[in-house]
């Protein structure tokens, strides 16, 4: 079965069919992205709301042989303990942890938007525009320079170039 443990040991919530097994089992395997069939802490800290509840949560779920991962069966003795006081609560905490999951995972498949890549965005873009200047400075086209508040009162971009020679404005 792939639990961690072997048929004579494992827990009731492994031997034993019980409401939400199989969606608690489904859960699991999203949540196991790497396929080891264990929750290491980063892949728990994926199924919680507050990530930094999952050094908790993992002490709490990794009983069975205390590796600091959670093992099919371990995960299931949680789900079973907690459907065993409510199913209701049992099958509510489920899909809250599918929700936290599919939430986290888009999340860290989105394009980092972090100060780091907007400077070197901002870089290359005034590398960019730094270089267009130049040319255009070459070919006597910056007809007034930027003030103090950024405005420079010219038809062209906030750089206070004019137009240039195929009478277009150049804009930033």
């Amino acid at each position: 079965m792939g639990c961690g443990v072997s048929n004579a040991n494992q827990p009731e919530a492994v031997r034993e069919e019980w409401g939400l097994k199989s969606e608690a089992i489904r859960i699991f395997r999203l949540a196991d992205s790497d396929g080891d069939g264990k929750l290491n802490l980063n892949e728990l800290r994926q199924t919680l709301k507050n990530p930094t509840y999952a050094e908790t949560a993992m002490t709490n779920l990794d009983i069975i042989d205390h590796d600091g991962k959670c093992s099919l069966a371990e995960w299931l003795v949680g789900q079973k303990t907690t459907f065993d006081k409510s199913e209701t609560a049992c099958k509510a905490a489920l899909k809250m942890t599918e929700k936290y999951l599919v939430t986290n995972l888009e999340k860290a498949k989105a394009p980092a938007n972090d100060a780091e890549g907007e400077t070197k965005a901002a870089a290359q873009q005034v590398d960019i525009l730094g270089a267009c200047a130049v040319d255009h400075l070459a070919e006597g086209e910056v007809t007034d320079s930027v003030t103090s508040n950024g405005s420079n009162g010219s038809s062209g971009s906030w750089f206070g170039w004019g137009n240039n020679k195929g009478g277009d404005a150049v804009t930033a």
